[in-house]
């Protein structure tokens, strides 16, 4: 019998995790509830199962993989039991009732990647995605603004977009095996932009059903370490896909560094020299990897000059020295 299968990545952020499930739990839907654990060695399993005694299923993996590792992880967990759709779905989420099934119901009817609009959680009348384009002009992908979707799509039927987000996606397990999941390329940022065009070249029209909405948090994922590595991630990933999506981009690309991360670096002055080289350190780091099309998770030397600390369970694997 085949069913539905809503995957919830965790990695840290306990409670945010636990309240996007308590959202699913909630919702009676027939959809079975997979939270992936990327590496995070906490305690999520036994918190979940406290608020939400069997409702949920498990896999653990042994190291942080990033998002597009750990989605992967869960897409295969549902191929191997003959799902009929898959949604991927940020912890940092609060789902509306209805919209699981909903969204389930519109990807089994097509060929689709289908999204809901997607709304802040501290501002539910303000959308935070609707929609995205790639601009060539910024050289960047980017969510449409308020004003542009009423411009563009006018009434609240499906919009068929450009780009979708990662945030909330769903599609049939056959339309996900054909695009072969998220690049691991990628780890993290800008693997939905790379998904949404792969996407496309294969005949996958991308929806987004604004009557279905979704709250996200959108939490300040990169701080203290994280954001030197989100400096690194950003630079690195943005170049990746460019090359990707608009082969000969150079000049695309080119911009891309002069307008978005060169300012990142600021000025360097004689009073804050040390942060300037550092920022500096990550971003030449990132544009070198880009340049020799190496991607994943960051280089180990690079995440301890960050000051991030591995998890217990990356401590005690073998062969980690980046």
């Amino acid at each position: 019998m085949s069913h539905d299968v809503v995957v919830v990545l965790h990695y840290s952020g306990v409670e945010d995790t636990v309240r996007c499930v308590q959202s699913l739990a909630g919702e009676r839907s027939s959809a079975r509830i997979l939270v992936v654990d990327n590496g995070s060695g906490d305690s999520i399993r036994e918190r979940i199962e406290e608020t939400c005694p069997g409702r949920t299923e498990h896999v653990r993996l042994t190291s942080n993989t990033g998002f597009t590792g750990g989605m992967n992880a869960g897409l295969a967990w549902a191929f191997e039991r003959h799902a009929r759709t898959i949604t991927v779905l940020n912890n940092d989420t609060v789902v509306s009732p209805g919209a699981i099934d909903a969204l389930c119901a519109v990807a089994a009817a097509g060929h689709v990647l289908v999204s809901p609009e997607v709304r802040y959680l501290d501002d539910p009348s303000s959308v935070w995605f609707g929609g995205a384009v790639l601009d060539r002009e910024l050289a960047l992908p980017r969510h449409l603004g308020e004003d542009e979707i009423a411009d563009r799509f006018g009434d609240r039927s499906p919009r068929e977009v450009e780009l979708i987000s990662g945030c909330c996606v769903t599609a049939t397990a056959s339309v996900w095996q054909q695009l072969g999941g998220f690049d691991p390329l990628y780890f993290l940022m800008f693997e939905d932009s790379d998904l949404s065009v792969r996407a496309a070249e294969n005949g996958v029209r991308l929806l987004v059903l604004p009557e279905v909405t979704i709250l996200h948090a959108v939490s300040a994922s990169f701080v203290g370490p994280m954001h030197a590595l989100g400096l690194y991630y950003y630079s690195r990933n943005g170049l990746h896909f460019l090359r990707t999506a608009v082969p000969g981009s150079l000049e695309l690309r080119l911009r891309f560094v002069r307008r978005h991360v060169l300012p990142l670096l600021g000025r360097p002055r004689s009073q804050a020299l040390a942060p300037w080289v550092r920022r500096s350190v990550f971003v030449a780091t990132a544009l070198a990897d880009a340049s020799l099309h190496r991607g994943g998770r960051a280089p180990r030397w690079l995440e301890r000059f960050a000051g991030h600390r591995a998890t217990p369970s990356e401590q005690s694997e073998p062969g980690k020295n980046g």
